[in-house]
């Protein structure tokens, strides 16, 4: 069902993207199957680490059971066999008290060295999921970095262009409705504009490098609250 799931979520994807425009079509289905590919991963890994753990859990808790159920099903035995065989001297009764004792205890810690190795090889495997998704994590930062140092490359140049273009038009403008006027008006009316040209420039820079800036934050947010929401289900497979 949960596989099932993800391999609709791909077709999903496909019927989505048959809606985008053909020449902008393959790039964004490049980077929406990026993003699904590595968001469907974390699931994934999630969804195994849960069954793993649930799993892990269970059969301590069935080993622990079944031990403790030998146990007392021995400890009865050998209490019937007391009440039999009371008349016997107390030094047989002794000796079978002892080791009744030193069977419990082996039966006792070999109990305790199992669980203690099963716990060793969860802890294990948890740090292993947590190093992978770190290393997910760090792809996907990296991959937000790259893509928005390469949209920057164009940035300024695709600005200026476009102030030229809007220069160029108010000059015309101004040649068209300012015939009157004499030439260091309309000089400094241009200057003024193309000041004010270079003030909107940056201000577009700014904003595009802030709105960069909230989206990796919240990117390192997001990663950062599943690396908890991870450990968290670690710790509660431990303890429970």
């Amino acid at each position: 069902m949960f596989r099932e799931q993800l391999r609709q979520e791909q077709r999903d994807l496909k019927i989505e993207m048959d809606m985008v425009p053909k020449s902008q079509r393959k790039d964004c289905y490049r980077v929406r199957k990026e993003q699904l590919d590595i968001d469907q991963q974390k699931r994934e890994m999630k969804f195994i680490a849960d069954q793993q753990s649930e799993q892990a859990v269970r059969m301590a808790r069935i080993q622990l059971d079944h031990k403790m159920k030998i146990l007392q099903i021995e400890k009865n035995f050998q209490q019937q066999k007391h009440a039999v065989l009371r008349s016997r001297e107390a030094s047989e009764w002794d000796l079978e008290e002892k080791q009744l004792a030193e069977r419990h205890h082996l039966n006792k810690q070999e109990l305790k060295d199992r669980f203690y190795l099963q716990r060793t090889q969860m802890l294990a495997r948890h740090q292993r999921e947590l190093d992978h998704m770190r290393r997910v994590n760090e792809m996907d930062e990296e991959e937000q970095i790259r893509l928005y140092a390469n949209f920057k490359k164009h940035l300024p140049k695709d600005f200026r262009t476009e102030s030229k273009t809007r220069i160029a038009m108010f000059k015309e403008s101004l040649r068209i409705s300012c015939q009157k006027d004499d030439p260091a008006t309309l000089n400094d009316k241009i200057r003024a504009f193309e000041e004010k040209e270079k003030q909107r420039v940056r201000n577009a820079l700014e904003e595009h490098d802030s709105k960069y800036a909230r989206k990796l934050k919240e990117l390192k947010e997001k990663n950062a609250t599943a690396m908890r929401e991870l450990e968290e289900i670690h710790v509660s497979s431990i303890f429970f």
